[in-house]
């Protein structure tokens, strides 16, 4: 596969386009067995939970080479979608043990254990993470939650105090360190993090629920019934408002009207245990009410990235219109430079530019990637192949670079420097690119 189709493909998959996607693939199948369109066709299949043809796909890719890293990531995720939790983790083991440097496979690893029941291994799993990577927020926040389960609370409370240091504008990381801190009885400080998780996040049901309990917790029962009653103006059917609201009202001597809101909830879920116990209680005028409180939210990531291999870089040798390739890359990477020079607006208008050679795109393709100027030179290639007994060339299906695109494009660079504010810069700028102009020419 080429970029073109590689970049084609990819974002076919991503937009969610997937038959355009396989039909494509399947095309590029037609006239080579190439690994890459076997691996896209895989997360294909994956994403459209075609979860049978992806492990068919993958499997077939693994049989040819039992250390394909990628192949294994997606049969990972496949085996995890189709909830095959063991399998899943069988496969994501065997993945980390070939490449022991990739955070995500211990990432996932722990996700399942914590699904499992194993909260040790999850342990070790995420500090696994946080080892290799210990930027990656997520892992703090997972891990807070495998010490609150063990209920090691302090320990809940430092690891996810280092997750909000790291990444404060996650809410799910500032819900679930409140839950922490209310454990260990820091209620006020509780009470501030589900503020700012509701900054991050406006009328979060789980988090004005949980800072209404706080607000009881701290004697601020006005503020409690006021967070209890912007929940049920968003969702009037939600049974632990209604419920928690009613410990409200009992606790502030509105019996009758407590009673009414415990029946709402029951009302609303028949089974609610909650909501029975606090009749019960009321009628026996105790004060022990039970409030319904969520549990910590784990972070998952369960969708499948695609992991386009990197090619070995394999830079053009020799010369390009008559130029040496080596002085043609320091130039253009000189030329990219420049534009940093300019003012915002003219940098703006150059990337966004109908300019065909894109300068990055030229450096890329002169260093080894292939690109434009690669594919030109494999065409003239082609067409020197193709001369007749006559001499004549034969028409050649690919692109020709004529000298008036390089001219223009020069040109065109020339008319953005004279936007520099530094008057005598640009006038430099512009002597080399009519000398470039001139040697083209």
């Amino acid at each position: 596969m080429n970029n073109f189709e590689i970049n084609k493909v990819v974002k076919l998959i991503n937009n969610g386009v997937f038959t355009d996607a396989e039909k494509l693939l399947q095309s590029i199948l037609q006239k080579s067995d190439d690994r890459l369109a076997h691996y896209l066709k895989s997360i294909i299949f994956a994403k459209s939970t075609r979860f049978a043809e992806a492990e068919t796909e993958l499997l077939d890719m693994i049989e040819k080479d039992p250390r394909d890293i990628d192949a294994l990531n997606v049969l990972a995720f496949v085996y995890r979608r189709q909830n095959k939790l063991k399998d899943a983790l069988g496969i994501f083991n065997e993945a980390a043990e070939l490449d022991q440097n990739r955070t995500e496979f211990y990432y996932h690893i722990a996700g399942i254990q914590i699904l499992e029941g194993n909260l040790k291994a999850a342990f070790m799993a995420y500090a696994k993470v946080i080892e290799f990577d210990s930027c990656f927020a997520p892992a703090y926040n997972n891990l807070g939650i495998v010490y609150f389960e063990s209920h090691e609370y302090n320990k809940a409370v430092n690891i996810l105090r280092q997750g909000v240091n790291l990444a404060g504008k996650d809410p799910k990381l500032r819900y679930n360190y409140a839950i922490a801190l209310s454990s260990v009885n820091m209620l006020s400080e509780a009470a501030h993090e589900y503020e700012v998780a509701l900054e991050l996040k406006p009328f979060w049901t789980s988090a004005l629920n949980n800072l209404g309990v706080i607000q009881v917790r701290l004697g601020h029962l006005d503020h409690a019934g006021g967070s209890f009653d912007l929940i049920l103006d968003e969702d009037p059917l939600n049974p632990e408002a209604w419920n928690n609201l009613g410990v409200v009202l009992a606790k502030q001597g509105f019996k009758e009207e407590a009673l009414s809101h415990f029946h709402k909830a029951l009302e609303t879920r028949e089974s609610y245990e909650d909501a029975k116990s606090n009749i019960q209680i009321l009628e026996a005028n105790k004060n022990d009410f039970i409030f319904s409180q969520f549990n910590m939210l784990l972070d998952e990531d369960t969708d499948i990235r695609i992991n386009i291999p990197k090619v070995q870089s394999n830079p053009l040798q020799g010369e390009y219109l008559g130029v040496p390739i080596q002085h043609l890359v320091d130039l253009f990477k000189y030329l990219k430079d420049i534009t940093a020079f300019l003012p915002q607006n003219n940098r703006k208008e150059f990337t966004q530019s109908d300019v065909r050679l894109n300068i990055e795109h030229i450096i890329n393709t002169l260093e080894g990637h292939r690109g434009i100027l690669q594919e030109i030179q494999e065409t003239e290639s082609r067409e020197k192949e193709d001369i007749s007994d006559n001499g004549e060339s034969e028409k050649s299906n690919g692109k020709e670079l004529k000298v008036s695109e390089l001219t223009d494009f020069f040109e065109y660079l020339g008319q953005l420097t004279s936007n520099i504010p530094d008057a005598s810069l640009a006038a430099l700028l512009a002597s080399k690119i009519k000398k470039a102009i001139s040697a083209i020419k």
